[in-house]
């Protein structure tokens, strides 16, 4: 059983007690996700096996690879929620993976900057989204040069030190668009791609730490792609709109 050491300490039980009941749903014949023994590993959708569940879950959406709709459709959301909030500015998309999402921000930004570590996933975006500067780069490094937004979507929960990259971030943008999967939807038991289990209430007190200190939050519901306002416990994505001081 994992200790979900990156939650805060009273959120770990709940992790801990969906999963267990997770699994005794899968003794009883319960399942979800691809439970295909020849199923992908790998790839550029990086799928990996989950240990407790069995199914494989990927760590990123490529469109005419591995894009379920539904899934694609929430994730453009997101992006369409940043247009009008990048417009006009020089942005730098922080673990831009596939690159659809930097494509997408360079229909209003000014210029638009695409980061992953993942060369696999740099390489994908270069051949089929050739329109925007793609770099090979850790998170926490050095962004290109001061830009005016920084995006960073479905990231945090992947990095081994989020708070190194909201710190590399904010020494670099004063405005950052953020989202970051609700854990009891998406957390490190469900997707083995994920290692930061963080409720809302966490999320902003790092955002505060790292120096953004006015912050609008957003959020998308399991059910719904429409990004709405305010923060819900029960939503399976929250997002925020925050600035530096």
């Amino acid at each position: 059983m994992p200790t979900f050491a990156t939650a805060p300490p009273l959120y770990r039980p709940l992790l801990q007690a969906e999963l267990r009941t997770l699994m005794a749903l899968k003794r009883l014949g319960v399942t979800f996700g691809d439970q295909r023994e020849d199923a992908p590993i790998g790839g550029t959708a990086n799928h990996r096996r989950n240990p407790y569940l069995g199914h494989v879950a990927p760590e990123r959406i490529v469109p005419g690879v591995f894009a379920p709709p539904a899934e694609l459709i929430r994730h453009v959301h997101r992006y369409l929620w940043a247009l009008p909030r990048v417009e006009g500015k020089r942005v730098v998309d922080v673990g831009c993976g596939s690159g659809y999402g930097s494509l997408l921000l360079s229909w209003t930004a000014a210029s638009v900057i695409g980061i992953d570590l993942d060369p696999t996933a740099i390489a994908h975006a270069r051949q089929h989204y050739p329109e925007v500067d793609y770099r090979e780069a850790a998170a926490d490094e050095a962004l290109g040069g001061e830009v005016d937004c920084a995006v960073c979507f479905e990231v945090l929960e992947h990095v081994a030190d989020p708070d190194a990259v909201l710190r590399a971030i904010a020494g670099q943008s004063r405005r950052l668009l953020l989202s970051m999967p609700n854990p009891l939807v998406a957390g490190s038991h469900l997707n083995p791609n994920h290692v930061n289990d963080w409720p809302l209430a966490h999320l902003k007190r790092r955002l505060r730490a790292a120096g953004f200190t006015r912050m609008r939050v957003f959020h998308q519901l399991l059910r719904s792609f429409v990004v709405r306002r305010g923060g819900r416990p029960w939503a399976s994505v929250w997002m925020i709109d925050a600035e530096a001081s």
